[in-house]
């Protein structure tokens, strides 16, 4: 995406979903672009051949009336860590709970489930929430959990197909991207963090 003649980072978010299956407008982005995305889909067996209409011109997976179920699976990353000498730590499950009310703990019936959205760039997928795995990784002095790896699976469809259409550059490269993971595993020094959210545009983060 360009604005002004710049390079725009596009940020990865999560919303409710509204009454009439849309994507809702209680979003909130992530703090960091995840490094990887996993999707799984169904594809035609030879049992949906066998009991399809037989023509081998018709797709056995149209011919189904189920919807086919996709999932989603990515980690998220989490941080307010500033520096070693910082005097006061920010508990960063106030940004994992976020996703707590998307889990339907308590719900007894499939009709009362709340869906989620997972939306970047062109890829928009909606459905239920069906795991979050978190990993604490770094800890304030008095054990205030400051850096975290959430990992979260959605059971889900996709929402449209929503196209992206990039802009040709004449080196043919695509927009430099290094991701949190990649700049933990590089840079140990927060100054380090810091210069790639600014390259990034990411104003909010707390590095």
């Amino acid at each position: 995406m360009r604005e002004g003649g710049s390079d725009m980072l596009t940020k990865a978010k999560l919303s409710n979903v509204d009454d009439s299956g849309k994507p809702g407008s209680n979003s909130f982005h992530v703090q960091f672009n995840p490094n990887e995305i996993a999707i799984s889909e169904a594809v035609a067996s030879l049992y949906d051949m066998e009991k399809g209409t037989g023509d081998p011109h018709v797709n056995p997976v149209e011919t189904k009336k189920d919807k086919q179920v996709l999932h989603l699976s990515t980690t998220l990353f989490y941080n307010t860590f500033t520096s070693l000498s910082q005097k006061s730590y920010e508990d960063v499950r106030s940004y994992i709970r976020k996703l707590y009310p998307y889990t339907n703990v308590g719900v007894e019936t499939k009709e009362n489930l709340k869906k989620i959205c997972f939306t970047w760039s062109s890829i928009c997928v909606i459905g239920i929430l069906e795991k979050i795995d978190v990993r604490y990784t770094m800890f304030s002095p008095s054990g205030v959990p400051v850096r975290a790896e959430v990992s979260i699976s959605i059971a889900g469809e996709y929402y449209g197909e929503q196209i992206a259409e990039a802009e040709p550059k004449e080196n043919g490269e695509l927009m430099e991207h290094t991701s949190f993971l990649e700049s933990m595993r590089s840079f140990k020094e927060s100054d380090d963090w810091k210069q790639i959210a600014r390259k990034q545009n990411v104003k909010k983060a707390r590095l």
